[in-house]
């Protein structure tokens, strides 16, 4: 069964979910990940303001031509994930929970890091906390409103066994912990001084879509604008061979999400930092 087709089985346990692009979607920030509208082709808009698909909208989305290289996403708010990347990840997470980690919905990830899934308490808003490694491509994201997540049997996604929403029944209330973190959702930015001048500089036809969305991210993560994304990084997209078109995909799809903190009122540390590597 693809992933597109266990919709209708999601939905009947009220979670929201919605399709995601293609895993071999080329011209998108992070293939697989991207909601997609089965109707235009392309990117999903305001998806964050979706809830429950009905039967008549999941039979739509699959007689689309492409259904079943669709992948399966759920959006956040209600539910909270954790993502635990490598063991930077888990040594994080072990200093943030101090072992304080219910049993709930749990799955991996097609770049093998672990999520766990866990309901909001009600009335309570939950948004994006997360600390990197320095000097590692690892660490810990807790992912919550404005966000969406793939899930299984999305391509490269498996359910850890009995740990599915089918077998285990309803997820875990998310623990103190993380209401605490999410709460105040400030975001520790601990990656290595210089790394983008050394992304930008190491930038080919094989990373530079990667490479640029991990730049981009960052610089939404402090309240940058699609227009914003884009004229920083046009430069640098030019120079390593990327069309103007995909990277006006990437910017868009990056501005989709919510930013942690607002941007600096004056922007020339972030667009400085950016600039330098030309």
């Amino acid at each position: 069964m693809t992933a597109l087709a266990t919709a209708h089985e999601y939905s009947a346990l009220g979670l929201p979910v919605l399709p995601l692009c293609p895993p071999s979607h080329r011209p998108c920030a992070t293939p697989g990940k991207v909601p997609f509208s089965t109707d235009t082709g392309y990117h999903l808009e305001e998806w964050q303001r979706r809830g429950v698909p009905g039967s008549a909208e999941i039979d739509a989305w699959l007689a689309s031509p492409i259904a079943e290289q669709l992948n399966l996403g759920l959006i956040l708010g209600s539910y909270m994930r954790i993502d635990a990347d490598g063991s930077a990840g888990f040594r994080i997470l072990t200093q943030w929970s101090h072992g304080d980690l219910p049993n709930t919905w749990e799955f991996t990830t097609r770049s093998g890091a672990y999520a766990w899934l866990y309901r909001a308490p009600d009335g309570v808003t939950l948004r994006k906390a997360s600390e990197s490694a320095e000097g590692e491509h690892e660490g810990l994201e807790l992912l919550g409103t404005g966000q969406q997540t793939a899930i299984p049997p999305s391509a490269g996604y498996a359910w850890a066994p009995a740990r599915d929403p089918f077998t285990f029944g309803r997820a875990a209330q998310a623990p103190g912990w993380i209401v605490s973190r999410m709460s105040s959702s400030k975001v520790v930015d601990r990656n290595p001084s210089g790394w983008i001048a050394s992304t930008l500089a190491g930038l080919h036809d094989g990373n530079r879509n990667d490479g640029l969305a991990k730049i981009g991210g960052w610089l939404r993560r402090y309240g940058a604008t699609e227009s914003d994304i884009y004229a920083l990084l046009e430069p640098h997209a030019l120079q390593a061979g990327l069309p103007p078109r995909e990277l006006g995909t990437i910017a868009r799809s990056i501005a989709s999400y919510p930013s942690a903190e607002p941007f600096p009122k004056n922007r020339t540390p972030v667009i400085h930092e950016v600039r330098i590597a030309r």
